[in-house]
């Protein structure tokens, strides 16, 4: 499999703040379309998208994180 295929455009440690998990792994998630409610769902899949930043920037998308996260916790 390609690296840095699955690439987010919410980042993961964002949503490790929400995660009932005490690895950071999983979330709780209300799907708004059917009110259906999913009990650990793995943040890995959430909001992302393969080659979201295109397959030529796939290093963009890790730096978008890196950043956004020593930005919070500063």
């Amino acid at each position: 499999m390609p690296r840095l295929k699955n690439q987010h455009f919410i980042p993961k440690y964002y949503f490790r703040w929400f995660s009932h998990d005490p690895r950071g792994k999983q979330i709780n998630l209300l799907r708004k379309s059917t009110g259906e409610t999913v009990l650990g769902a793995g943040i890995r899949t959430q909001s992302s998208g393969d080659y979201f930043y295109g397959d030529a920037d796939a290093e963009v998308g890790t730096e978008v994180e890196g950043t956004y996260r020593n930005a919070l916790e500063a």
